[in-house]
């Protein structure tokens, strides 16, 4: 009995399986611009993801697979994006950007 199995090219192969897992993150920063709340999600796990994420990027260069290096800068930045948003919607990022727009609107009112 023959193996069948679908022929794809293989970097076509590997730009859709980055697209996935890339886009799988959309989902949870839209959740967190619409609460505004990053309560739940640990530090220490993006913190994680975006190493390993940066790695598998210096892997990619150095290997130069156009897919690899597509999708983990991609993911990357999307990593960097929520770990910005868990400090800006952190206590004591929130407290933090209160205090520089309040100083901002007092430096207005002077003028």
């Amino acid at each position: 009995m023959e193996n069948y199995y679908i022929h794809m090219n293989p970097v076509m192969l590997g730009l859709i399986a980055g697209a996935f897992t890339t886009f799988a993150s959309l989902p949870q920063i839209i959740y967190i611009l619409r609460t505004r709340s990053m309560k739940d999600i640990s530090p220490v796990t993006l913190s994680m993801f975006a190493f390993g994420v940066s790695l598998w990027l210096l892997y990619g260069i150095d290997i130069r697979a156009t897919p690899v290096i597509v999708w983990n800068a991609l993911s990357l930045s999307l990593y960097l994006v929520q770990i910005g948003m868990k400090i800006v919607f952190s206590d004591g990022g929130a407290r933090a950007i209160r205090r520089i727009s309040n100083g901002h609107s007092k430096l207005q009112n002077a003028a």
